[in-house]
């Protein structure tokens, strides 16, 4: 059984870069409902799915008192961990 690569194996192996997954962090940060989105040239994402299947980025997100690089930080952690759709 083979396992689907997350993100951040997809960034390892170079399939996507850096900036990819920054444009990403920038879309969803601008609108929290962001539901597809294109990462690089084969695959998209659901930015809000990968949000809310990752506890840690969910708290930080709804802590008014937390500094806006860190939200970055816990959404990019969160599309790391999540599995691509193929587009």
């Amino acid at each position: 059984m083979t396992c689907q690569p997350t993100f951040g194996d997809l960034l390892r192996r170079g399939a996507i870069t850096k900036a990819d997954i920054t444009n990403v962090v920038d879309a969803y940060m601008t609108n929290l409902q962001l539901r597809r989105l294109r990462v690089g040239d084969a695959y998209l994402i659901d930015p809000a799915a990968a949000v809310r299947e990752c506890d840690h980025a969910i708290l930080v997100l709804a802590d008014a008192e937390i500094e806006d690089c860190r939200k970055r930080s816990a959404v990019r952690t969160a599309l790391l961990l999540a599995h691509p759709i193929k587009a």
